[in-house]
C-alpha cells in the first residue's frame, strides 16, 4: 500500500509541476504510473546491471573482468614492448601470447596504464601491486551482478521532469554508459528528477534474438529473465 501511495503522490507532483512549465518545456509523452522510474525500483537496479561496463574481452591486459583498459596500453612479451592502441590489437596480442609466453613471468605490464571499472569510473594504475588490489576487489566466474546476456537496442527515450527546478525534457539514449550514468543518478536519493521510459523497449539477446517491453514490470522481467542465461567468460586469462 506504501509504494501504491508513493507512485500515486509521485505522479501527482509530476502533473502538477508539468501544470508550472512554460508550454515550450512541457513534455507531451501521457505519464502512467507504470512507467515511472521509482528511486528503489528494481528497474533501476536492473538497468544498471545491464549497462555497467563489461571488461572480460580484454583480460589478457589486466587479468580481471570488471576492469577495461584505457588505450594506449603497452605491454612486454618476453621483453619486446607491443603497443596495444585500440581492442582491435587485442587478438593478435592473446595469439603472440600463446605462442611465445611459457611463463608467467615473461609477460608484463608497462606502467602507469588507466583502467576503467564497472561503473566507469577511470583509475590510473602505477605499479603492479596496485593492478592486484583491483583484482581482488572483482567478483569472477559468473557470480558478479552484472548482466551480459543481453542489451538494450537505442536509443532509448526518457521523460525527464527535474522537480527542483521545474524542468522538463526528454533526454535520448544512446549508451550503455549514459543509460547506466542516468540509472545512477536515479538511485540517489538526493535526486530530484523523475523519470519515465518511453515504451515500447527493445532488448537484443546474446543469440541474437529481440524481445520488446511494453512496461517497468515487462523490462524488469524481462531483463531478470536473462540473468544468469548464457556463458559470460567473466574469468581471469590464465598466465
Amino acid at each position: 500500500m506504501a509504494k501504491v501511495v508513493r507512485q500515486f503522490a509521485s505522479v501527482f507532483l509530476f502533473l502538477i509541476l508539468l501544470g508550472c512549465l512554460e508550454e515550450k518545456n512541457i513534455v507531451q509523452t501521457p505519464v502512467d504510473d507504470g512507467k515511472i522510474v521509482n528511486l528503489e525500483a528494481d528497474l533501476v537496479h536492473a538497468i544498471m546491471d545491464v549497462t555497467s561496463q563489461d571488461g572480460s574481452l580484454d583480460n589478457i591486459l589486466d587479468n580481471s573482468s570488471c576492469l577495461t583498459a584505457m588505450y594506449p596500453y603497452s605491454v612486454r612479451v618476453r621483453g619486446v614492448r607491443v603497443d596495444l592502441n585500440s581492442p582491435d590489437d587485442i587478438p593478435a596480442l592473446e595469439s603472440l601470447y600463446e605462442q611465445e609466453i611459457t611463463n608467467p613471468n615473461q609477460f608484463q605490464i608497462i606502467y602507469p596504464v588507466r583502467v576503467s571499472k564497472a561503473d566507469y569510473s577511470i583509475v590510473e594504475v602505477s605499479n603492479s601491486g596496485e593492478m592486484k588490489q583491483l583484482q581482488a576487489e572483482c567478483v569472477e566466474g559468473g557470480e558478479d551482478p552484472d548482466i551480459e546476456c543481453v542489451d538494450f537496442v537505442y536509443p532509448v527515450n526518457i521523460s525527464s521532469l527535474d522537480t527542483l527546478n521545474q524542468v522538463a525534457n526528454v533526454i535520448e539514449v544512446y549508451l550503455d554508459e549514459s543509460f547506466y550514468h542516468l540509472m545512477e543518478k536515479a538511485n540517489d536519493p538526493d535526486n530530484s528528477q523523475i523519470l519515465e521510459i518511453t515504451y515500447p523497449v527493445t532488448l537484443l539477446d546474446f543469440n541474437g534474438n529481440t524481445l520488446t517491453a511494453e512496461s517497468n514490470d515487462a523490462l524488469t522481467d524481462a531483463i531478470e529473465s536473462y540473468r544468469n542465461s548464457c556463458v559470460e567468460g567473466d574469468s581471469t586469462y590464465v598466465k
